[in-house]
């Protein structure tokens, strides 16, 4: 499955289950890139929306061409909650469509990972689940206390 693809069965999934709210920002204004998680009523739970933009951003930063990007949460405290449970059970509620997911997002942590430039998670807080593996998809992860 290629990026594009992945997007497209993440836009598939996300039809079908409530919006929720959560934002993927990117920011390719300076010399380094900056990717935050902005869903802090959430603690930062990824929506399919936010899963769909980091493919947009994923897509950005393959054609950017700085050398660093820093992935990070708009919300002290906190990095990633993980998938958003009440959105996400939605989408895989049959064998099929949670294989379609896993398969997609893999795709798109692959491919964060595969950019051609040093990409730091910064981590503040709790990465649990999907956020811990969100985190791994960059090459270094620097960590508070």
């Amino acid at each position: 499955m290629n990026l594009q693809e992945a997007r497209e069965v993440l836009v598939e999934l996300g039809r079908d289950t409530p919006v929720k709210p959560g934002t993927v920002l990117l920011d390719l204004s300076g010399a380094i890139a900056r990717l935050s998680l902005d869903n802090g009523a959430a603690k930062n739970a990824v929506t399919l929306q936010m899963m769909v933009q980091l493919a947009d951003a994923v897509e950005a930063l393959s054609q950017w061409r700085g050398a660093a990007l820093i992935l990070a949460s708009r919300h002290g405290g906190l990095f990633c909650s993980g998938g958003h449970l009440g959105q996400v059970r939605h989408a895989i509620d049959n064998p099929e469509r949670a294989a379609k997911m896993h398969r997609a997002m893999s795709t798109v942590l692959d491919q964060l990972l595969a950019l051609p430039l040093v990409s730091v998670s910064v981590i503040e807080g709790p990465a649990i689940g999907g956020g811990a593996e969100l985190s791994t998809a960059t090459d270094f992860r620097f960590m508070g206390p």
